[in-house]
């Protein structure tokens, strides 16, 4: 019983040895190249994964992409994923190492030293979709599950090619520096590779304009592009208007002079009245005054009706000097007697 015991014990040791020495993450979806391969050492961008899947992963362009990986061997770090369109050598270079001093650690291992840190692209530029993902700086557990959608080009390829990489630290410089291929120098990472077959959404725009991203091989030649979409001319964006001047402000109108008042209308002369007024008569002569009294006793001369005394003259002289005066009296009264 105790030796079946130690036996058993003695198995599960020799087994997480065999892990611990060769197993650091699995790509668990999209399968790897390799199916069940668990090591993921070897010079990038695959590691071990340099040939062709027996049948890609079917994916659908413009949309998420499940990616799940295991880590079987705890480190602290992070991941990283690319996709490559027609060839593996679009692939990037690993992410800049550095050491607990600061220093960059060179990706050729010469020197080499122990990893503390790693840059990581804020914002990933293509072929690069994700960067700093499943990140973990306290804790690393053995086993650990890690899911996240990774949204893919909307492209149609029949194998591109989805790189993911693991960045481990304190880790030391792995595989012999200079190495390549599957045994190679990793550097500060894992690779695993996956292969994948996209076809684009029709109601989505293509990525890139294009209509097909190519076939990538397996060696990392150029596989065969697709025809190009012919993308439209972009129309021109017309200049903004000028804006006008301001209006300038009319002058005051000048005030005007009051009206002359005009002169008053001369008075019409008044008509002339009637014919000429008739020539007046001279006066009569007056005659002269009568000699006053005679003797005393004597009778007062008697005055006619005409307004002429008549006295007796007892002279002949008074008795002419009586007659002219009754001559003037009389032309009188005829001349009134006339008008």
């Amino acid at each position: 019983m105790h030796a079946r015991k130690l036996a058993l014990v003695l198995g599960g040791f020799a087994l997480a040895s065999s892990a611990t020495a060769q197993a650091h993450f699995i790509l668990v979806s999209p399968p790897a190249v390799v199916v069940g391969e668990r090591n993921g050492k070897g010079s990038p961008p695959c590691g071990n994964d340099v040939g062709m899947a027996a049948t890609p992963t079917p994916a659908q362009g413009g949309h998420p992409l499940m990616l799940k990986v295991q880590e079987t061997v705890g480190h602290l770090g992070f991941y990283r994923v690319a996709l490559a369109l027609k060839s593996r050598t679009e692939f990037p270079v690993d992410n800049v190492v550095y050491d607990g001093a600061g220093k960059i650690l060179p990706p050729s291992g010469n020197p080499m030293g122990t990893s503390a840190k790693a840059d990581i692209a804020t914002t990933p530029v293509p072929p690069v979709l994700a960067d700093g993902i499943f990140s973990h700086e306290k804790t690393a557990p053995t086993d650990a599950i890690y899911m996240q959608d990774i949204v893919l080009p909307n492209v149609n390829c029949d194998r591109c090619v989805l790189q993911v990489i693991e960045f481990m630290h304190p880790h030391g410089f792995n595989g012999a520096p200079g190495t390549t291929g599957a045994n190679g120098a990793g550097g500060y990472f894992y690779h695993h590779c996956a292969e994948l077959k996209i076809t684009a959404d029709p109601a989505l725009p293509i990525a890139g304009g294009g209509t097909d991203a190519g076939t990538p091989d397996a060696s990392g030649g150029a596989g065969t592009t697709g025809t190009a979409g012919s993308t439209g001319a972009a129309g021109s964006l017309g200049t903004a208007g000028s804006t006008g001047a301001a209006g300038s402000t009319g002058a005051a109108g000048s005030v005007g002079t009051a009206g002359s008042t005009g002169a008053a209308g001369s008075t019409g002369a008044a008509g002339v009245t009637g014919g000429a007024a008739g020539t007046v008569g001279t006066a009569g002569s007056t005659g002269t005054a009568g000699t006053t009294g005679g003797a005393a006793g004597s009778t007062p001369p008697r005055q006619s009706s005409g307004g002429c005394s008549l006295g007796a003259s007892r002279t002949p002289r008074g008795a002419w000097l009586g007659i002219v005066l009754l001559g003037s009296c009389l032309a009188l009264v005829r001349r009134r007697r006339h008008r």
